[in-house]
């Protein structure tokens, strides 16, 4: 396991406990300016067969090739999911996590009980215009300038691939959606 020196920066999207919940790390390479992206990306094991069909999505496959992490049970249990955390970063400098504030507290309280991220600066990023974007503006300005990392990824790949952003503050109407 190689020690990360550098600042690593954790963003945290948590699901509700039956679907997809990831905390994806980034680094930035001090010699050259890229962007390193690390995803640990977590899903429960008994309902993965069903969703993987449900969903048309690959999630048994992404599992058995190492991509998606599956954790035992029908759903996701939050001090099982800190605990990996903390075993997948052991030795990194976790400069920052970043959250939104739904189900924060029950996620903090299952940190809190295994030990992970007590020295880190727990962040609350709302998910409106306003605070997403300069985070898109940074995210684009790495695009374009070809320094952001994620090594294929496919769960990175799929989630960019249904991304939506809304560059003006008029938002589609209900018959719109």
């Amino acid at each position: 396991k190689r020690q990360r020196q550098e600042p690593v920066h954790l963003g945290l999207d948590l699901s509700a406990r039956n679907d997809l919940t990831a905390a994806v790390a980034s680094v930035r390479d001090p010699d050259t300016g890229e962007v390193h992206v690390t995803p640990f990306v977590f899903t429960p094991l008994d309902t993965l067969a069903d969703r993987s069909q449900t969903d048309r999505v690959p999630y048994d496959q992404w599992v058995r090739d190492g991509f998606l992490i599956g954790i035992p049970g029908a759903h996701l249990n939050y001090e099982m999911i800190a605990e990996e955390l903390g075993r997948l970063t052991q030795g990194w400098n976790i400069a920052s996590l970043s959250f939104d504030r739904w189900r924060i507290d029950d996620f903090k309280i299952a940190a809190e009980k295994v030990g992970f991220a007590q020295e880190t600066e727990w962040i609350a990023v709302a998910q409106t215009f306003k605070d997403f974007s300069l985070r898109l503006d940074g995210l684009e300005s790495l695009i374009l300038q070809k320094l952001l990392r994620h090594a294929g990824h496919p769960l990175l790949n799929m989630a960019a691939s249904n991304a939506v952003s809304y560059t003006h503050l008029t938002l589609p109407t209900n018959r719109e959606v």
